[in-house]
């Protein structure tokens, strides 16, 4: 199980999932990739509801979870703590350029329609 979990940790999983989700690391994935692996050992054995397998899946479900709500956390108090300090500095243009770069900007209307701009667009 070693041998074939840390192939699949570094190659595949973490990187597919980074795409989806802005707070997942290689580390994640790896946790993730245990827990589902000890989770299909415990299948396998028949669903037990105690021993030495029901243990490890609940402490392996229970790290991954753990270590997801931190990492989102940790996330949300960096982008706080930097966009705190660029407000605190007074430069605007800094913070603002932090800020669209950090939330998505809104798509609007098109500003031209039929050749005339919108006056209100800007």
């Amino acid at each position: 199980m070693s041998a074939k979990f840390e192939a699949d940790c570094f190659i595949g999983s973490a990187i597919h999932s980074c795409i989806y989700r802005p707070v997942w690391s290689q580390e994640l994935g790896c946790l993730k990739a245990q827990a589902i692996d000890c989770n299909n050992l415990w299948r396998a054995a028949g669903r037990p509801r105690s021993g030495d397998i029901y243990s490890k899946r609940n402490s392996d479900k229970r790290a991954c979870r753990l270590a997801i709500r931190r990492a989102e956390v940790d996330t949300k108090d960096r982008y706080s703590k930097e966009l705190h300090d660029l407000l605190l500095s007074k430069d605007n243009k800094k913070f603002w350029k932090c800020w669209n770069a950090k939330f998505e900007k809104k798509i609007g209307a098109p500003t031209k329609v039929n050749g005339f701009l919108d006056p209100d667009s800007r």
